[in-house]
């Protein structure tokens, strides 16, 4: 089986214009209210002042930072976005700001500097995006994402909690305090079903297949995910959580006339199960 690399994985909050996208063939579009990752400034960390709560920059631009945002500095060893604080206020300069408290975890001269405001909410669900890809797939075939066991869930092939290898969501402060480090990072399993609703090519007695050219094929695949934490699916507010996802991941090719039976075998949910019928999450 081949692998194949997503140029693009973004997370929305779930709103009409975004559903409307997320049940298209395609999935593209415009979706609006993204979970963004945090916005690097230019320049990088200097020093910090424990006493009026000030952070210097070295060659930094940070009006392009927001009061209440977040601030972040990139850990150089493992790539992660650890928090410093919450900005009061910025330097019209643009070289230095001030946090609401003590900063959480101090930077290292050097260190990149962005920020963010809340990544996402406690909203019972949210999106996923994820780019497909024709670049690297055989002639007049695309790759999109196997979402088979083993893959993408454990358990069942359809309703199975995340590898956390693939796809995490984290709890990285303590609830309720934003401002804080967790004592342990917290792994929140999460469940998750497509989205898309694929132009049916072929539906006869013998089964139903999907795509009727090349020019079929989605752009984009969209997943709807839910938190498990319990018996609960809202994540706790005023608490900060992290999502990683690995952009290469395990590839289905799909081609004119694609049997449902493959694509609900690689872990798609809205697909015909026999002639007539569809599976819908």
């Amino acid at each position: 089986m081949a692998n194949y690399t997503s140029s693009a994985i973004n997370y929305y909050r779930i709103n009409a214009n975004n559903t409307a996208l997320a049940q298209s063939n395609s999935g593209a579009g415009a979706p609006t209210e993204e979970i963004a990752a945090p916005v690097a400034t230019s320049g990088d960390f200097s020093s910090y002042d424990s006493g009026t709560f000030e952070v210097v920059g070295s060659g930094t631009d940070f009006t392009n930072f927001a009061e209440n945002q977040y601030l972040y500095y990139t850990d150089s060893t493992t790539g992660n976005f650890l928090l410093v604080g919450q900005i009061a206020s910025i330097d019209p300069g643009g070289l230095s700001l001030f946090l609401t408290a003590a900063a959480v975890n101090t930077p290292t001269a050097g260190d990149i500097l962005s920020a963010a405001y809340s990544l996402i909410t406690n909203n019972e669900s949210i999106y996923m995006r994820i780019a497909t890809n024709t670049s690297s797939a055989p002639p007049n075939q695309m790759y999109i994402p196997n979402f088979g066991l083993g893959f993408w869930r454990q358990n069942n092939g359809l309703t199975g909690r995340n590898i956390p290898a693939q796809s995490a969501l984290e709890r990285v402060s303590t609830v309720g305090t934003p401002l804080s480090n967790a004592a342990t990072v917290e792994d929140i399993a999460f469940t998750f079903v497509t989205m898309n609703q694929f132009t049916v090519a072929t539906s006869t007695i013998a089964g139903t297949t999907y795509f009727r050219n090349t020019s079929d094929f989605p752009s984009y695949i969209w997943i709807r995910v839910t938190p498990q934490i319990g018996s609960s699916t809202a994540l706790s507010s005023q608490t900060l959580y992290r999502f990683t996802t690995q952009e290469t991941t395990q590839a289905l090719a799909i081609f004119q006339q694609t049997p449902s039976s493959l694509l609900s075998g690689a872990g798609y949910n809205n697909v015909a199960t026999s002639s007539g019928t569809t599976e819908n999450a």
